[in-house]
């Protein structure tokens, strides 16, 4: 596919402003990323960046509404639920939908090492 092709459909995909579209420009960018040189490299490095910064507001927003909203920690006194919210807006978790989402969509990881390497 020719690049201005490509460039429409990323453009196409990401005017949706739906969650996945926005995955799938992303997957896109990173692609055309990796068969890129020079300035334009740098130009989708930080397109990419971006857009990865905001996916993750969007996913830390739900995941840390889902623990106000769901966990038994709810019962804890207000005091310790408060702390226990401060501290996740804290935390950066890693997404794997975001950063793995076409690997999950075929047929998932062979292996995961852990840390220490675990198999």
């Amino acid at each position: 596919m020719e690049k201005k092709q490509f460039a429409e459909k990323i453009t196409k995909l990401l005017e949706k402003k739906k969650l996945t579209d926005t995955i799938k420009a992303y997957e896109k960018l990173i692609c055309v990323y990796s068969s890129e040189s020079g300035e334009s490299a740098v130009k989708i490095r930080e397109a990419i960046e971006h857009i990865r910064m905001k996916l993750y507001e969007v996913f830390n927003d739900s995941y840390h509404s889902f623990i106000r909203e769901k966990s038994n920690l709810r019962k804890s006194s207000i005091t310790e639920f408060s702390e226990l919210v401060a501290n996740l807006k804290g935390r950066k978790p890693f997404h794997w939908k975001v950063d793995f989402g076409t690997v999950f969509e075929t047929e998932g990881f062979d292996v995961v090492v852990g840390n220490p390497p675990y198999i």
